[in-house]
């Protein structure tokens, strides 16, 4: 890249390796522990033959929400574009089908389920720890704004702070590839 791309280095030295090499090497530097591949079999076999009792924490993980403000019941759900369910993309025809209350496999998700899941999970699973791996927002990629993706992201950390309001719950957020502007 430095060399080919950007035009930066001079005479830059590549050299291929044979995997096993390369393998080799790695495996070389693992502490003794670790050498046999197997740390992960003993760790779960020390867990297994303890006998203390010990902490459970209850978490659930939520993605891809992908909320959308402007889902329309009623809308045309199969619009041939990308994203259907909205005003704008028309109403159906005779023999059409229009987005229903809870919303449609082909569009993206409405506000009122996102609210209803996370009174859900707040109530029924009641959690310790919820890890949110982001991607907020609705998939109108070509036409969303900084403010828009901001607009989605405060939007569902305040259902979350409604839903789990007087509860005790630690929210590991971090942001998905559409919680950024531009997207990816």
């Amino acid at each position: 890249m430095c060399n080919e791309i950007l035009g930066l280095c001079k005479n830059p030295h590549i050299e291929e390796l044979p995997v096993e090499q390369v393998a080799a090497n790695i495996l070389s530097t693992k502490p003794d522990f670790l050498k046999n591949d197997d740390f992960i079999n003993n760790l779960y076999a020390q867990i297994a033959s303890d006998t203390n009792p010990r902490e459970v924490i209850k978490t659930v993980h939520i993605s891809d929400i992908h909320m959308d403000k402007k889902y329309l019941e009623g809308a045309l759900v199969k619009c041939g574009s990308y994203l259907c369910c909205r005003a704008e993309m028309g109403m159906p025809g005779p023999g059409q089908a229009g987005a229903r209350e809870w919303g449609e496999r082909t569009c993206d998700t409405v506000p009122k389920l996102v609210e209803n899941m996370m009174q859900f999970i707040a109530n029924d699973l009641n959690p310790d720890m919820m890890f949110w791996t982001g991607d907020n927002a609705a998939h109108n990629d070509w036409d969303n704004s900084v403010e828009e993706v901001i607009d989605y992201t405060v939007s569902i950390s305040d259902m979350i702070k409604e839903a789990f309001k007087g509860k005790n719950l630690t929210v590991v957020p971090t942001h998905g590839n559409h919680d950024t502007w531009p997207t990816d």
